[in-house]
């Protein structure tokens, strides 16, 4: 994994990653008490102001790859921050009803922006040689961030306006840091060919690019399916079961540490293996984690608290492969000058299962019950797994096998 020297810029990356997901993590699990509780917003608009964020990423993603083509990930990584930065000040004493939806929605804009251009970013500095190795230490940091910025936020609990202000800071301190790392002038990091602007056709190119258009798919269905259900499916299926809530934050930790001890050996295992067989065992992992989240309503006592968080343990395996499989692949199918735009559409894709998801738990759940959750869950998993093994046909080996991959950046 470590054979090649790490390229310049990713420690800046990974350190950016960290601040940003701090304020995050400091912040977002605590939304919704600190507007209906100390705000006294109805839990209605609390709601809202969750939903904005992911509904307004929707537009925010393909104009923060368009400006990545256009202008270099620089200025949508600083722009986008400084946008979330400004926004979050919005959320520290809202005075009526339209700021706190405004600052939600305004923060999820920015970040949307950013996003696409932190990846293509890793994608040029990594010059495709090390793009599993990348991937796979920023969602390490993310999730460091996410566990220090959740355990600081627990600890500050009542503090919420500085809580808020922390979280602009972060914005601010990361966007400082990427700014940096953001130009494509460094030797190494794109050929010369693919300045700001070079390519031509933008998202109707992509869009075109039927191989980039069936991993979009996986992708979408997925994240709705798979690893986009996390933050839903633990809290809702544990109430279901009428578990104490004690056992959904250890099944929270237990993700997190195994995301975060797992992801570099996950990656060494899969090294010599191509992108698809990532994709393939992702889905597979889906599929037995479901089952067993699914058995567990069949027992009790203390075999049903082991077997839910075991379950848990099973979710972070398969959230993995998205820094090994999903990604690489997105970047090794981008084409020359359009880096900005496919990074784009492949978050996108996240976002849009991220935000099906939720609505797909609620509306199964809703029906009384958890057999026609996770009976649909397992079905998207598998038809997921039927796209990849068509996908597995049609990719290049320069862009499956990371061998090649690596031999052809010699």
């Amino acid at each position: 994994m470590f054979r090649q020297p790490l390229p310049r810029g990713t420690v800046r990356v990974v350190m950016a990653v960290v601040v940003s997901a701090i304020g995050s993590g400091m912040t977002s699990p605590l939304l919704v008490i600190y507007l209906h509780n100390e705000r006294h917003y109805s839990l209605a608009l609390a709601g809202a102001a969750v939903a904005i964020g992911p509904l307004i990423s929707l537009a925010g993603n393909p104009l923060g790859g368009y400006l990545t083509d256009r202008l270099g990930p620089s200025w949508p990584l600083a722009g986008g921050y400084i946008i979330s930065a400004f926004a979050c000040i919005g959320l520290v004493s809202p005075a009526y009803v339209w700021q706190p939806i405004t600052a939600c929605a305004l923060v999820g804009f920015g970040v949307s922006i950013a996003w696409p251009a932190e990846t293509a970013l890793l994608a040029q500095i990594s010059g495709g040689g090390q793009h599993a190795t990348l991937y796979s230490l920023r969602n390490i940091a993310l999730n460091v961030g996410l566990a220090l910025g959740g355990l600081t936020g627990s600890i500050a609990t009542g503090n919420y306006e500085i809580l808020f202000v922390a979280d602009s800071i972060s914005f601010l301190g990361a966007g400082a840091i990427l700014a940096r790392s953001g130009r494509r002038s460094r030797p190494g990091a794109v050929p010369a060919k693919t300045a700001p602007g070079s390519a031509s056709g933008g998202y109707r190119r992509v869009l075109a690019d039927t191989t980039f258009l069936r991993l979009l798919v996986v992708t979408c269905v997925l994240s709705a399916v798979a690893f986009g259900q996390l933050r839903i499916i633990l809290p809702a299926y544990a109430s279901d079961l009428g578990l104490d809530p004690r056992y959904v934050s250890l099944a929270y930790v237990l993700n997190t540490v195994l995301v975060v001890l797992g992801q570099l050996p996950i990656a060494r295992l899969f090294a010599r293996r191509r992108r698809t067989d990532a994709l393939r065992a992702l889905c597979v992992t889906f599929i037995v984690t479901w089952t067993v989240f699914w058995s567990s309503s069949h027992q009790a006592g203390w075999v049903q608290v082991v077997t839910f968080v075991s379950a848990a343990g099973l979710f972070a395996v398969g959230e993995l492969f998205i820094a090994i499989g999903i990604q690489p692949l997105g970047a090794g199918l981008a084409v020359a000058g359009l880096e900005g735009r496919y990074s784009g559409a492949l978050t996108v894709a996240f976002t849009a299962g991220f935000t099906l998801g939720p609505l797909l738990t609620g509306f199964t759940l809703s029906l009384g019950s958890s057999t026609v959750l996770f009976a649909t869950l397992i079905v998207g998993c598998a038809v997921s797994l039927l796209f990849v093994r068509r996908l597995r046909v049609l990719v290049r080996p320069a862009v499956d096998d990371p061998e090649h991959e690596r031999e052809s950046h010699v």
